[in-house]
């Protein structure tokens, strides 16, 4: 009864990360909310790390264009030591183009 009760925990865990990749429609897809923010322009995710980047980047290069949302750099981010697998440019393909709006902040 015990490893019945860890699977269904565990898949109820798996399942519930992978509904969090599921199309909301209209070609967008759920996020984590980065380093803070709701994706609006009074309270945009915040891009504060080579994570967030590179999370961004991979979403983006993977056809979420997100249309309509607000980001901001929350700090200054060093790339330097990202792997060449880890960072790809943002729409780094004609075929992926980023549509939100993006606040550098100066940086």
């Amino acid at each position: 009864m015990k490893n019945i009760a860890k699977r269904f925990i565990c898949r109820s865990l798996v399942l519930a990360m992978l509904a969090l990749l599921l199309p909301t429609g209209a070609g967008t897809l759920t996020v984590r909310a980065y380093s803070g923010g709701d994706g609006t322009e009074d309270n945009p995710y915040l891009i504060s790390s080579a994570e967030d980047m590179i999370e961004l980047a991979t979403a983006v290069n993977g056809g979420n264009s997100y249309s309509g949302v607000y980001f901001a750099v929350a700090n200054d981010i060093d790339l330097e030591g990202c792997e060449e697998n880890q960072w790809t440019p943002i729409a780094s393909s004609w075929s992926t183009p980023f549509r939100g709006t993006f606040n550098g902040c100066g940086s």
